[in-house]
């Protein structure tokens, strides 16, 4: 299939996938690797001979360590058994003591078996301490010069793919989808003008729950219907119940009928709870598309069970008690006059549902046959089938998805840095691969709806004044990204996450002067007594020990700035730039998907500060 074809519709998404656009995909990663690796001019054949060098060093390595190990195991075993044989010598001399005056011939077996077990314990621990230590210590020193050698080759080979490093980007995956599909548009990041016509025209504005906060933000369009993924880390402040335990002894007595006196030793083991509030978090990934067509329509899908059923048969007879069920629920909705009508499609409206659907018209507009035979190849499709929750609300679509749930989207460079260009590219085209599947069948309930595709919104992207520069979602997922120090309020425990929210922005330029607000909490261990009777009839305090959590907040301005430019060049200007330096003196430095933060400091940032970062990067 070529680009122009890729333009139009895809009528049959989920067929087209597995048969056209996964290997597609997956070839268009290997190339833009490979183009990747040509741009920076690195020398594969030789790389992948510095790689056999370290291979065989490698090998030579383990061996070492393996051999280490063994000497190690048979050194401490060698002390345990010198260390049995004297315990046995000494039981042996105190035996021999008493038969002495008993048994004369065997006191000298006994003896003699004792002198025998003392001197070889004696050898065993001697030698453990010079020939076995001598050789533990050769093998140590062998083990250390392979693995130097094998730093040393290493650091040849990352010094060889400085340059294709150095290169990757956050966005590199979302341009190999759009290159494949050009119907799927990405988002370099998620701009203030896609979020205020999302808002504008669908209602979806800005989380300003505080107890949500964006961890990761990827953005696009679909033939002009925007849409974005978000994904959350969420906070709730609950009851928690802690459980502790105490042991407890007692005896009893009892004659039995012979007149003896007997004693029974009892032991219990107490459980007691306590309940205090704690803070809980989750993190869950939404797919968020407006579409103006069929606008009055809302309705709700939820996981079928489509994944359980093994075979055609099991298939049919699922279908068969559905669609009694579901007659039943048109009879009752006819005699309560409620608008419900089954589809006609009985498969459709087994496995689909949609029970909810409060239009029949518009529902029928969007699911034409062609519609819900696709939705039907979805849901028994591989690799995912129906493991989504696809929700309409009017204008607007929201997909919950159980594969998205388990996948970063947060197309972090660092995951393809390596010393290995081979290893290198089989794990960025592994991470392209999943990265589109599992965003290609998050759209793919909206996609098997042609008439989605092929509606185009009436206006263009808004192009207004804009209360500022970057979304609240960019500025969050940056915070995210940065050190939880940066953030962290005073007295807080570093081991707990960060609810990191966005709470205002000043214009300076093309920078957003940001106010962060986070808080976490403090920890201090409690004990509770809880009075719990026992078996023994008698009353005791169970200590359940549990923590008191104490909010602490803060507020960190963040300055935050589109700098047209890439990882490459900002890392160049990190390192090497005087200038850089002196504005970002005392201030953390983040950078992700074109976008810089700057975080902390003693310097204001001013709008002079601005001009030179344009000036920088333009210059590099």
């Amino acid at each position: 299939m070529d680009n122009n074809s890729n333009k139009q519709v895809l009528f049959r998404p989920s067929e087209l996938y597995e048969n056209q656009l996964r290997q597609q995909y997956h070839d268009c990663a290997e190339q833009y690797f490979d183009k990747l690796g040509k741009d920076a001019n690195i020398n594969v054949a030789a790389n992948k001979l510095q790689n056999d060098k370290i291979r065989k060093i490698q090998a030579d390595l383990e061996a070492e360590q393996k051999k280490g190990k063994k000497t190690k195991s048979a050194g401490s075993f060698q002390v345990f058994l010198g260390v049995i044989l004297l315990i046995f010598s000494v039981f042996l001399f105190l035996l021999s003591l008493i038969l002495n005056k008993e048994d004369t011939t065997a006191f000298a077996l006994i003896l003699t078996l004792a002198i025998v077990f003392l001197a070889g314990g004696i050898a065993l621990l001697i030698y453990r301490g010079t020939a076995n230590k001598k050789k533990a210590k050769a093998l140590e020193e062998s083990e250390a010069d392979a693995q130097k050698r094998w730093n040393e080759e290493v650091r040849i080979a990352q010094n060889q793919l400085a340059s294709l490093n150095a290169s990757f980007d956050w966005n590199m995956p979302a341009r190999v989808m759009e290159k494949t599909t050009p119907i799927i548009d990405l988002d370099p990041y998620f701009s203030m003008e896609r979020l205020t016509y999302l808002a504008e025209k669908f209602g979806v504005g800005e989380v300003t729950d505080e107890n949500y906060s964006v961890l990761n933000v990827l953005s696009g369009n679909i033939q002009g219907n925007p849409f974005l993924v978000e994904k959350l880390l969420s906070h709730r402040f609950a009851p928690k119940t802690y459980v502790g335990h105490r042991i407890i002894t007692w005896t009893t007595t009892y004659t039995d009928s012979k007149g003896h006196m007997h004693v029974n030793h009892h032991s219990q083991t107490l459980t007691a709870y306590s309940t205090h509030n704690a803070p809980f978090y989750s993190d869950k990934t939404l797919l968020i598309y407006g579409n103006e067509a069929a606008p009055h329509l809302s309705f709700t899908h939820e996981i079928s069970d489509a994944n359980k059923l093994k075979d055609e048969k099991e298939i049919e007879k699922y279908v068969e008690k559905k669609s009694k069920e579901i007659q039943k629920m048109a009879d009752d909705a006819l005699q309560e006059g409620r608008s419900f009508t089954p589809m006609g499609n009985e498969k459709f409206d087994c496995f689909f549902g949609a029970f909810d659907r409060d239009n029949e018209v518009e529902f029928r507009l969007l699911f034409t046959p062609l519609a819900q035979n696709n939705m039907l190849d979805l849901m028994f499709s591989k690799p995912f089938g129906d493991d989504f929750v696809f929700r309409k609300d009017k204008m607007v679509n929201i997909i919950y998805s159980e594969h998205s749930q388990k996948f970063d989207y947060d197309a972090d460079p660092t995951r393809f840095e390596c010393y290995d260009f081979e290893e290198g590219r089989k794990r960025f085209v592994d991470y392209c691969d999943a990265f589109i599947a599992n965003l290609f069948f998050d759209l793919a309930p909206l996609l098997s709806i042609p008439l989605y595709q092929m509606y185009k919104p009436h206006e263009e992207i808004y192009k207004e004044s804009l209360p500022h520069n970057y979304t609240s979602f960019e500025a969050e997922s940056m915070a995210n990204r940065l050190p939880r120090s940066c953030f962290l309020p005073q007295g807080a425990d570093s081991s707990l996450p960060v609810m990191e929210k966005f709470r205002s922005a000043k214009t300076c330029a093309k920078t957003d002067k940001d106010e962060i607000f986070s808080y976490s909490y403090a920890t201090i261990q409690r004990v509770d007594h809880i009075s719990v009777r026992g078996g023994d009839g008698y009353y005791h305090d169970v200590p359940v020990p549990w923590i008191e959590y104490i909010r602490r907040e803060r507020i960190t301005p963040m300055e935050l700035k589109d700098i047209g430019s890439n990882r490459e060049k900002v890392n160049e200007a990190m390192a090497h730039s005087e200038r850089f330096n002196t504005i970002a003196r005392g201030k953390v430095a983040g950078y992700a998907k074109g976008l810089l933060a700057l975080v902390g400091g003693d310097l204001p940032f001013e709008e002079k500060d601005d001009k030179t970062l344009d000036d920088i990067f333009s210059s590099l």
